[in-house]
């Protein structure tokens, strides 16, 4: 069995997955919705707002996505969007455990929202995670 850091088991079945989670296509397709899907919210712009959201929750046994937690972020708005764009995700290929599927914890890379010199909005994901 392979070990996956980025997972935890939920449902206390062992402690390493076959296999992690996956979006459909893939991490790049995984940036590319989350890019093209999420919205700064203007009020966010308008103040100034930037900063990373880290988002964490659960791909169930079917692929859903449930339980999203904020795990960090700047600001109540941000942090909204953030949550907003990930309720939107379609269905995952699920881990699994011994073959099966299998309940688990998965954290995503922060969503950046920053403003540029002008104060346009970019959203960026998938960058490096450091803090």
């Amino acid at each position: 069995m392979t070990q996956n850091p980025i997972v935890d088991t939920v449902n206390k079945e062992g402690l390493y997955l076959s296999e992690g989670p996956r979006y459909p296509g893939g991490k790049e397709k995984l940036c590319e919705y989350l890019v093209t899907h999420t919205e700064y919210p203007k009020a966010a712009i308008d103040s100034n707002i930037t900063g990373k959201v880290y988002i964490g929750f659960i791909v169930e046994k079917d692929g859903s996505i449930t339980n999203i937690k904020v795990q960090r972020g700047p600001c109540a708005l941000l942090d909204s969007a953030a949550v907003k764009v990930v309720r939107t995700l379609p269905r995952w290929n699920p881990a699994t455990q011994n073959g099966k599927p299998a309940r688990v914890r998965f954290n995503i890379p922060p969503i950046d929202f920053r403003l540029d010199d002008s104060g346009k909005p970019n959203i960026s994901y998938c960058k490096d995670s450091g803090k």
